[in-house]
């Protein structure tokens, strides 16, 4: 009588165990790492936050390239070299800069460029999303843990990622020369630390502001 009682228990356990892998609302590395791995999918790119174009660049920002090589003029340099920008002159006889010249220059996307430019819109989880010029993405290496109170419906789940599908213009060493604080390809897979939240279809991923 104890082995079929104990038999009972082991069967109740185990399809408990099975209904809560099903489960997407259930509290467990599947879920949580599925949730990161949407988010990554979903707004995981990594961008080089340049919001705007056609980019203008004034006399005065672009004198400072001789100074800051490493500004916004070397960095369109870099990228009209690259092939991904084009420029023109324009003249502004309204204004009056400090470097007395009053020639600017407007960089926009070329065709190669504009492969890797993100419009502006929201993602599937209703996030607004800027329009942006990006580089590479952030793929799911492992979920290293997560932690909190699952019946508070939050989490903190850590986990690292790696650079992938690096634009061939991304990986030349003029381009991490001006962008230094981009993350690219060949570093170590890269920590990083979000909120997972559960909704009515399951875990998600609450994104930075």
């Amino acid at each position: 009588m104890k082995q079929i009682v104990l038999l009972g228990i082991t069967i109740g356990t185990m399809a408990g165990l099975l209904a809560g892998c099903g489960d997407p609302r259930a509290a467990n590395d599947a879920n949580i790492r599925t949730a990161v791995q949407q988010y990554l999918d979903e707004d995981g790119a990594l961008c080089l936050q340049m919001h705007e174009w056609p980019l203008l660049l004034e006399p005065d920002d672009l004198k400072m390239i001789t100074r800051f090589p490493k500004g916004i003029a070397g960095q369109m340099a870099m990228l009209e070299q690259a092939g991904v920008v084009s420029s023109e002159e324009v003249v502004q006889k309204d204004k009056v800069f400090i470097v007395g010249s009053n020639i600017s220059k407007r960089y926009q996307l070329t065709a190669v460029g504009k492969k890797f430019l993100r419009a502006k819109g929201t993602d599937s989880a209703g996030r607004a999303l800027d329009t942006d010029l990006c580089y590479a993405k952030k793929e799911l290496d492992s979920l290293t843990k997560w932690e909190g109170a699952p019946s508070s419906g939050l989490v903190t789940a850590t986990y690292t990622y790696k650079v992938a599908n690096l634009a061939d213009w991304a990986k030349k060493p003029e381009f991490t020369a001006v962008f230094e604080d981009v993350a690219v390809a060949g570093l170590q897979p890269q920590p990083e630390q979000r909120t997972v939240k559960l909704g009515i279809k399951g875990w998600q991923v609450i994104a930075p502001e």
